[in-house]
């Protein structure tokens, strides 16, 4: 195997998470190009830092000119972004504080690094640090940030003060840097022009057409969650051939690679989210404790019709009484393990 072939199955690895969808693609003979093996990297899970570093690894190995350029552009506004957000020389701003569980400001600071000292002496949770411009006279407008393909005729809106941050960086309890973001309008033209961030030409809003293997009532898990799928198969390939027929206006990566799960929660309440297909494997009754299969064999019958609604909501009020006994036992260990 060649280095770049090397790198590009690590890379492929990276982009999709799931074992289960990497076997799929393997089975159907399906291959990436090195475009859209970018939009499924860019669109992953992974922390900010990890992404930049896959995607400059994929520019160094690619003989597609145009994603090289694109790529080179994407880091360069990235760091910049981050060295705007982390500026506050002329001292027109405040870094305020928030961890994961708390809805309500920790603290407020001049200096980044200072916010970040001071997180960090939790040690017990994630935190967000938000950059507030401190408002002496005119409070500023921003931005509103609408679709420029769906709705040209309002790209000079400007927005009345409403305190939304200019910048955010998110952060582990240890202080890990896990993503991070400034405001366009605190960016230099020649950086802000260097991306077009709703342009589906771009590789990070590019449409990917995924072949899918799941159905309307599959059980499958997204990491130490579990759900079911509640989309069928059919509805998803009408959704995939409407693009491939560009009869949608406008199709990013989200719109055409999510598909939608209803996930239920360690107290047995139903919410749901369109998560990557990448990102899902379809598991089986030997894979799940019985306790839980039961309960989501009972939403998967919902989602297609097979019971009524009277009966789950019997069932969903008694689960969420009885917690389902996953505050006792998390998810993540009531799922059985291979070995076993």
């Amino acid at each position: 195997m060649t280095a770049e072939k090397e790198i590009r199955e690590k890379l492929l690895e990276q982009a999709i998470p799931s074992d289960y969808m990497r076997e799929f693609y393997r089975s159907i003979d399906r291959s990436f190009t090195d475009f859209e093996l970018a939009a499924m990297l860019w669109n992953s899970r992974m922390k900010q830092e990890e992404r930049l570093r896959a995607i400059k690894e994929l520019s160094e190995i690619t003989e597609d000119s145009r994603l090289r350029e694109q790529i080179e552009n994407r880091l360069r506004y990235e760091s910049e972004a981050y060295r705007v957000f982390a500026d506050n020389e002329d001292g027109k701003y405040i870094y305020t504080v928030e961890y994961e569980d708390e809805e309500w400001s920790s603290g407020f600071f001049r200096k980044l690094d200072a916010a970040v000292v001071f997180a960090k002496k939790d040690g017990e949770r994630g935190f967000s640090i938000e950059k507030q411009i401190i408002v002496e006279d005119e409070p500023p407008t921003s931005k509103a940030g609408w679709n420029p393909i769906l709705f040209p005729e309002l790209q000079d809106e400007r927005l009345e003060y409403s305190a939304n941050p200019d910048g955010e960086a998110g952060y582990s309890a240890d202080g890990e840097l896990r993503y991070w973001w400034s405001d366009e309008d605190c960016l230099p033209d020649e950086i802000k022009n260097l991306v077009d961030n709703w342009s589906a030409e771009h590789f990070e809003n590019y449409p990917l057409l995924l072949e899918n293997p799941f159905d309307k009532g599959d059980i499958v898990t997204d990491g130490d969650e579990i759900g079911v799928i509640d989309i069928s198969k059919k509805d998803m390939e009408s959704v995939n051939e409407r693009i491939r027929n560009e009869e949608v206006k406008y199709c990013d990566y989200l719109d055409s690679a999510t598909t939608t799960v209803q996930y239920i929660g360690k107290d047995g309440r139903i919410s749901h989210d369109h998560p990557s297909l990448l990102f899902l494997k379809k598991v089986s009754e030997e894979e799940v404790a019985p306790e839980i299969w039961t309960y989501a064999g009972i939403v998967s019958d919902m989602v297609q019709g097979k019971i009524s609604l009277d009966f789950f909501l019997l069932e969903y009020e008694e689960k969420i009484k009885e917690g389902m006994g996953a505050q006792k036992v998390p998810l993540r260990f009531a799922l059985v393990r291979e070995a076993e």
